[in-house]
């Protein structure tokens, strides 16, 4: 293999989440032990928040680099915003955000007032984008585009992760592979070991399929598609 693949990882890991952390470590040490990659031909990116792996005291041969995340989009607009004196800061933690405009949970504010700074975000994001598009110039969003059009695979390792309990987090991620397939075609985004369901709401099921057409749900039955 003369080039390294380029693997994100993506799930409920490192958030003290036990279970979902055996499924990272499990994901990693099937790359390295059952398929034979190392260092010298796989770049495996992950969340930035080490705090429950290292609690874990998991050691690999291959490793787990920072990831490139909306936090950091988020965190170039407040920076930009503070710099302009505008006294408006939005949370990092995007799909928290829009778990309380559908719910009215987590974030001890006014639902309208999160509605207001989604709508902000999408319309800063979108326009950006757009630029980069446009012009290759983008004020928040380029070191996030060049990171999705550096990969190869997104990958989703579960467990309960698609359900309609937490529908940002559907939404959240059909946003995050829109934007990848957008700049990046030819990624592949699979999934492993995912809890799917319970949905009960037709729309969340509606929401659910539009992310279901671009993840390939690996199992026994489509392992060729997984490779």
């Amino acid at each position: 293999m003369n080039q390294k693949k380029k693997i994100y990882l993506r799930g409920a890991y490192n958030l003290y989440n036990f279970g979902d952390d055996l499924l990272l470590i499990s994901t990693i040490e099937f790359f390295n032990k059952h398929l034979r990659l190392t260092r010298e031909n796989l770049e495996l990116y992950g969340s930035k928040n080490f705090e429950s792996l290292s609690q874990l005291k998991f050691d690999s041969d291959l490793e787990l680099k920072h990831s490139v995340e909306w936090s950091d989009i988020i965190y170039r607009i407040n920076l930009k915003l503070e710099r302009l004196r505008i006294p408006i800061q939005f949370p990092l933690v995007v799909h928290q955000l829009l778990g309380h405009v559908l719910r009215g949970e987590w974030l001890e504010q006014s639902r309208f007032l999160s509605f207001c700074q989604v709508v902000a975000i999408a319309i800063i994001i979108f326009t950006d984008t757009i630029s980069y598009k446009l012009f290759q110039k983008a004020l928040f969003t380029k070191e996030y585009i060049n990171f999705l059009k550096q990969l190869d695979v997104i990958h989703y390792i579960g467990g309960g992760y698609l359900n309609e309990r937490w529908l940002e987090v559907i939404i959240y991620e059909y946003i995050t592979i829109s934007l990848a397939r957008s700049f990046n075609p030819k990624i592949k985004v699979i999934g492993t070991g995912l809890g799917l369901g319970p949905f009960k709401n037709r729309a969340s099921l509606i929401i659910f399929s539009f992310l279901s057409e671009d993840l390939i749900i690996c199992s026994s039955e489509n392992q060729h598609l997984c490779r």
